[in-house]
């Protein structure tokens, strides 16, 4: 929770940048849809667009993007290379239980009773926040 909260109070890298200069969700380009075999069966149509270093509302959670950079991940076949991830803190405020998760594009996370599929990082420029887009599939 305590990471969750200061996450919510966070201004983030960007907050030395000039209003202006910000890349706003209605400004960036949409990203390109996934193939069901990245993502599973999608659900929804519609992609949800979550800046970096904020907390957002989720399936009766709250989920916390933060963390964008290359890491280490298993890449479904056992072996490990370094991808573009990002770090999902899913809080559940009824149990007050926390959890972090390495997320890469083409993986999938439940928040609440929901399944969603990474379907893009964009993990910004300079002083710029980075994003994700999250796509709601079935279990």
């Amino acid at each position: 929770m305590t990471a969750l909260l200061a996450l919510a109070a966070c201004t983030g890298r960007g907050s030395q940048e000039r209003p202006e200069n910000r890349t706003q969700p209605d400004q960036r380009t949409q990203p390109e849809p996934r193939t069901q075999s990245d993502c599973g069966r999608s659900l929804d149509a519609e992609l949800r667009q979550l800046s970096e270093n904020s907390s957002n509302e989720i399936s009766k959670r709250l989920l916390g993007v933060v963390k964008i950079m290359d890491r280490d991940m298993d890449d479904g076949s056992g072996h490990s290379s370094r991808r573009l991830s990002v770090e999902l803190i899913v809080f559940d405020p009824a149990t007050k239980q926390e959890r972090h998760d390495n997320v890469a594009v083409g993986n999938s996370i439940i928040v609440g009773d929901d399944a969603y599929c990474l379907v893009d990082i964009y993990e910004g420029k300079g002083d710029e926040l980075g994003w994700v887009a999250l796509r709601r599939i079935a279990q």
